[in-house]
């Protein structure tokens, strides 16, 4: 995790909405101009619309929707808990651009369903025949909106793929199972403090070699709240690890994983070589915390859960302990 706390033992929230927020409504009746939105790809195939492209695009402005959405709830949230004022602006522009894209994905919705035949849809959406698109490439106009990249690839992180391959790692290197062979030792409980830590120690050094990790993260083993697990702090090359942990070698070896996987994160987000280590450092910039609404609830835990980083993070930690399975 980033930061100080980790919320595994945090139930999965319902996800729901702020009824009382109106921040993002716009006026009933605003009509839709698609015009300037519709790709110039060829929306038409062989003189007929494309409707696998309409269909890409609904999807686009739709994922562009929620992605807005869950902004808005945050930078809400974060405002009513005091982290400063600008964040209702942010919230209302979060909102407003959250509805601006459901109802261009409705209005393209409402086009297919007429049969491309209606005539105000039409209209708005700006129906080109593949001549026109070309004429309008080849004098230079631009009819298509174009997306940042930020927003382009918020969705890579925000829904990452739910299986990780993790093809750098080596999971049967013969010195990482060593190490965790001491994680899953009988006597565990017997082990001195000390010796528990020279553990923790090697087993890092395996991570490190396994993630091709330029320097081995410090550990740092204190006591800390019930609730924490631990935590990676980049700036400084330092894991914190709950001294709870040293009682229960699962959970140990499992946060290590978590946390040194956030390390290697953050190596490649610098080095921002491929794709993957640019969806890293544009995560790391956009990370999504839990916070507390109006009435103390946690909301945003599923958000901070399913994020690239802490997805993967967690995945690598469950192949980890998968390993230790087997040993016992």
């Amino acid at each position: 995790m980033m930061g100080a706390e980790t919320f595994k033992n945090v139930e999965r929230l319902s996800e729901r909405r702020f009824e009382n927020c109106q921040l993002g409504k716009l006026a009933e009746g605003r009509t839709v101009n698609l015009k300037a939105e519709v790709y110039d790809l060829p929306l038409t195939l062989n003189g007929e619309m494309d409707v696998h492209k309409l269909e890409s695009l609904i999807s686009r402005y739709e994922k562009t929707a929620e992605h807005f959405e869950q902004k808005g709830k945050r930078e809400w949230a974060y405002a009513k808990n005091g982290w400063g004022g600008e964040h209702y602006a942010q919230a209302r522009d979060a909102f407003d651009r959250a509805e601006r894209n459901r109802e261009k994905a409705n209005a393209l919705k409402e086009y297919m369903a007429s049969g491309f035949n209606d005539s105000s849809v039409e209209e708005s959406v700006g129906k080109y025949s593949f001549n026109e698109q070309k004429e309008c490439s080849e004098t230079g106009g631009n009819r298509k909106e174009k997306l940042s990249e930020k927003e382009q690839l918020m969705p890579e992180i925000l829904n990452p793929e739910s299986k990780f391959d993790f093809q750098e790692f080596d999971f049967e290197s013969k010195g990482l199972e060593r190490s965790l062979e001491y994680f899953a030792r009988p006597d565990w409980d017997g082990l001195s403090v000390e010796d528990k830590k020279r553990i923790v120690s090697s087993y890092m050094g395996e991570l490190t070699l396994g993630l091709d990790i330029s320097k081995m993260p410090k550990v740092d083993i204190r006591q800390m709240p019930e609730s924490y697990y631990g935590a990676y702090k980049e700036k400084e090359n330092i894991i914190d690890i709950n001294s709870r942990l040293l009682d229960n070698p699962k959970e140990l070896a499992n946060t290590i994983a978590h946390e040194m996987r956030h390390a290697y994160q953050y190596e490649r987000a610098k080095m921002g070589e491929t794709h993957l280590d640019k969806l890293y450092g544009l995560n790391f910039e956009n990370y999504i915390r839990p916070v507390k609404d109006e009435n103390g609830n946690w909301i945003c835990v599923n958000e901070y859960k399913n994020q690239l980083i802490e997805a993967e993070a967690e995945a690598f930690a469950e192949k980890i302990a998968d390993m230790m399975e087997g040993m016992r």
